[in-house]
């Protein structure tokens, strides 16, 4: 037992001796600016804004939790009964009225998030109303009007663009990205099967090229995250942090420095940031890797191993998005493609002149031809 405490006492000598070698390695705290990091947000007033809409629109939602199973299998076309479909959508048609009403708004942007732990109930309440617009769409699609089934479906991939782009953080983002990955896929099932002209597939196909991925958005919604995360850093050492339930314990304080922490993180988002372009085997390349796979003791004796550790915790997520945007894009684009192919085979002599005005604007800027990612 004796042996078993030396052993222990000298490994916390050791430890500690490392956090006051990398006190005087790092005696100072260098200054930074973080300037190019803090989000371009104007406030908007709520006469404009579609946001305020939408959360009343979540609150006439009167879809039960046991119905919600159903309602998503008629969404996504599993299967279909019309009776169904259409009490949802009557029992729902307050919702859905304030809703279109909101979506006729010309801005979008949701509330600052002034809490790090923040929750956010109406986006399930988005997912909700999401599966009722495509129910709808399939509805009309059914009943013979694919004109107006793919302006519903249309509908709703711009709904969930302007989520992606509504001024907040990255999980906002991934809800858009969420909204539009369901509509594409109904998209997709439409084209497969419509009877409707090439030129007005055509037509739509220019339409979705507008609702890529914006990049400009993304990188908003990086920044939103930075300044959340920042400010996080600067609460930490008090123990009074916007998370409910951090604490910082006595060897932290000795392994964590809040300028630091930020300078780390504003690396990472920079770098995220400039991640951020069309081409995923580019963009991964740009991305930080994790300092923490290194020993404890080298991570103790370069100063700051707490804020590393809670920097790096994010990484893999930042990663995630990037391929998640790349995906998006590339589902947009295929469907580009194929729509007007679907309906080729019915109309002779348009082949050429529409799948290649197509295929140039979706490689633009590439010069070996292939899809930009």
């Amino acid at each position: 037992m004796r042996k078993i405490l030396v052993i222990v006492g000298a490994f916390l000598a050791l430890m500690i001796g490392a956090i006051y070698l990398a006190k005087l390695l790092h005696p100072t705290t260098p200054t930074f600016s973080d300037a190019d990091l803090r989000p371009a947000r104007v406030e908007l007033p709520a006469s404009s804004n579609a946001f305020p809409l939408l959360i009343e629109a979540g609150g006439l939602l009167t879809t039960t939790e046991a119905e919600r199973p159903l309602l998503a299998r008629l969404a996504n076309g599993d299967f279909w009964d019309d009776e169904q479909a259409q009490g949802f959508l009557r029992e729902n048609a307050t919702a859905l009225t304030t809703l279109n009403a909101a979506l006729a708004r010309p801005n979008f942007q949701v509330d600052a998030i002034t809490n790090f732990d923040a929750k956010f109930p109406y986006m399930e309440e988005w997912r909700q109303l999401t599966r009722l617009l495509l129910v709808e769409a399939r509805s009309s699609f059914r009943n013979g009007d694919e004109a107006l089934a793919f302006t519903k479906v249309l509908g709703i991939i711009r709904f969930g663009h302007r989520v992606e782009g509504s001024g907040v953080n990255t999980l906002h983002y991934l809800t858009g990205a969420a909204i539009k990955s369901r509509a594409l896929g109904c998209l997709r099932q439409f084209t497969d099967v419509t009877k409707l002209p090439a030129n007005h597939l055509l037509q739509m196909a220019k339409q979705l090229e507008t609702y890529e991925a914006d990049q400009n958005m993304l990188r908003e919604a990086l920044k939103e995250d930075y300044l959340t995360q920042a400010t996080f850093f600067d609460e930490f050492p008090n123990g009074t942090t916007i998370v409910s339930n951090a604490r910082p314990t006595a060897v932290s304080r000795f392994a964590y420095d809040a300028t630091k922490s930020k300078m780390e993180l504003a690396e990472q988002i920079r770098r995220t940031m400039a991640a951020v372009t069309n081409c995923y085997a580019t963009g991964i390349q740009e991305m930080p890797k994790e300092r923490t796979k290194r020993s404890a003791f080298w991570q103790f004796l370069r100063g700051n191993a707490v804020g590393t550790i809670l920097n790096e915790m994010t990484l893999p997520l930042r990663r995630a998005l990037l391929a998640r945007k790349c995906q998006e894009n590339v589902a947009l684009r295929a469907i580009c493609v194929r729509a007007c192919p679907a309906r080729l085979s019915h109309e002779s002599g348009a082949q050429s002149s529409i799948t290649g005005g197509i295929a140039s604007r979706l490689s633009r800027g590439n010069p070996t031809g292939r899809l930009r990612w």
